[in-house]
């Protein structure tokens, strides 16, 4: 349901927890996030932290085939590790870039949240609708990035343009949204609702400065 980039594996996590930062997930600041993805030490504790807490993680530690990644991040436990860009385009990604079952679905177990936080009746409406130039250039890079996989030598020229576009109409689309909305309703929404439901496993250390570029809009 989720795609980002390249060097990311993502799936979806279940793990729970009582412990809560000391500032709200989406309180926190793109470089206070980027300085602890690229941490070492933090980075080994959240993969400890998943180890210990899933049968599937103890297996996977026990394989001799298996390096162990840089960082796990379980958006159940830590959602303010996610930059608002990963968030927005996972939420996009698997509310409304497709219109079928799944994608409705969705939409409807986050509705609870979008009634809780006073967002309008039209809300996904408005989302589509400012996040438009956003979707047509994430499908294109989809449908690129599919055909690379296939082994097409010719799609990978078309690539990085293509991604530069998807990146800044991300950006575009994320900062309609604020203004519509309020930044900090739809960060809290961004938060609340998806982050917790996202995962990541990073097989080496992040780029900081690649983090913080998309996160800009790779202006």
């Amino acid at each position: 349901m989720m795609r980002i980039v390249p060097a990311l594996v993502l799936t979806l996590v279940t793990l729970r927890t009582d412990a809560q930062p000391a500032k709200a997930p989406w309180q926190w600041t793109d470089e206070e996030r980027v300085s602890s993805r690229v941490d070492a030490a933090s980075a080994a504790r959240r993969v400890n932290e998943v180890r210990a807490q899933t049968e599937a993680g103890r297996i996977h530690s026990d394989s001799q085939n298996t390096p162990r990644p840089f960082d796990i991040i379980a958006g159940a436990r830590h959602p303010e590790l996610f930059l608002p860009y990963e968030v927005f385009q996972s939420l996009l990604d698997g509310a409304l870039r497709v219109d079928d079952a799944t994608a409705a679905g969705t939409r409807e177990s986050l509705d609870p949240f979008v009634h809780s936080l006073g967002l309008p009746a039209d809300f996904w409406q408005t989302v589509r609708g400012q996040s438009a130039p956003f979707l047509s250039a994430l499908q294109a890079e989809l449908d690129v990035r599919g055909l690379m996989f296939r082994g097409d030598a010719k799609a990978g020229q078309r690539l990085t343009a293509l991604h530069e576009r998807t990146c800044r109409t991300r950006a575009e689309a994320l900062e309609r949204l604020r203004r519509t909305f309020g930044r900090e309703t739809f960060d809290r929404f961004l938060y609340e609702a998806f982050a917790p439901n996202m995962g990541s496993t990073w097989l080496s250390v992040p780029d900081a400065e690649t983090l913080r570029r998309e996160a800009e809009g790779c202006r």
